[in-house]
């Protein structure tokens, strides 16, 4: 399949999921995280990043080229701190006049499977999707919904233990994490690793402003490097809505239990190496919650 093709078979569901979408459809909304971003009134550049994988990173790195603006008006979400439209609100604010605002728009979703189109426009669409090890992923995620749960009656440490000693909840959370990323494969996207931000970021950054078109110089580039630096934050000090910050470095090896850490790991190198399917990698999947080694 060539460009072509595949632009407008992307565009073919953006247009599909938007009348969804207008229905009430919420398509296991919050479980994927997007910034959609009109760089002009011709391209649509969808960040379409697997959970707790970098998105949030990318959408820095998007803003601070100085293209990008994140005015989002009454369609602000306000259950979430970052910037982000609500995805009951997303067909609205798509058919709102700010979406016909010839200034570059930025905005943030948390949605699963929602890529969409405004109808009567023609956009050049462009999909990147950052992706992450399953290890660090599901590390990542276990304490975002300890945050947002406030892991209810359980102390914290039983809660993580319980999550990361359990197949059934973490192979359910791997299978998630993975369909997201061989459904951004089979259609084309652009894929950013998590590692190469954070040990390759000046390169990852240049491609990928490349790939959109973007011109940014050297300085620029080095300013922007420097201001997207994870940080470290501890995990006892975060509050809800933060982000845990290790720097990049892996936190799984001192985190999962050996069995785990066994399985995961087993699973991404199939994942990224010789799945064909999402079909294959379910039945996969199902081992895993099943306790049964790879």
């Amino acid at each position: 399949m060539g460009p072509a093709q595949k632009n407008q078979s992307t565009s073919d569901r953006l247009q599909a999921h938007l009348s969804l979408i207008s229905k009430g459809s919420r398509q296991s909304a919050a479980t994927l995280k997007m910034v959609y971003t009109a760089i002009d009134r011709k391209m649509l550049v969808v960040n379409n990043g697997v959970p707790k994988s970098g998105s949030t990173l990318i959408q820095k790195a998007l803003i601070l080229t100085g293209k990008f603006e994140m005015t989002i008006g009454e369609w602000q979400n306000p259950k979430w701190k970052n910037m982000s439209v609500s995805h009951d609100h997303l067909g609205g604010f798509l058919h709102s006049n700010m979406w016909h605002d010839p200034r570059n728009i930025c905005i943030k979703m948390h949605c699963s499977h929602c890529l969409v189109q405004h109808p009567g426009h023609s956009h050049s669409i462009k999909v990147i999707t950052s992706f992450r090890n399953l290890k660090d992923s599901i590390v990542s995620m276990a304490y975002h919904n300890l945050r947002v749960q406030s892991a209810k009656n359980r102390t914290r440490d039983y809660w993580i233990k319980d999550y990361f000693s359990d197949p059934c909840r973490y192979g359910n959370t791997a299978k998630r994490l993975g369909l997201h990323y061989l459904d951004a494969l089979r259609n084309g996207a652009y894929m950013v690793n998590y590692q190469d931000m954070t040990d390759r970021k000046s390169k990852t950054f240049a491609d990928m402003y490349s790939y959109l078109g973007i011109s940014v110089s050297e300085e620029e580039l080095s300013e922007i490097c420097a201001k997207t630096d994870p940080g470290i934050r501890s995990k006892e000090d975060i509050s809800e809505g933060s982000h845990v910050r290790t720097g990049g470095i892996s936190v799984a090896q001192d985190e999962l239990p050996a069995f785990t850490l066994q399985q995961l790991d087993a699973l991404y190198s199939i994942l990224v190496g010789s799945i064909k399917s999402e079909e294959e990698y379910s039945e996969l999947c199902e081992k895993v919650i099943q306790g049964q080694p790879l």
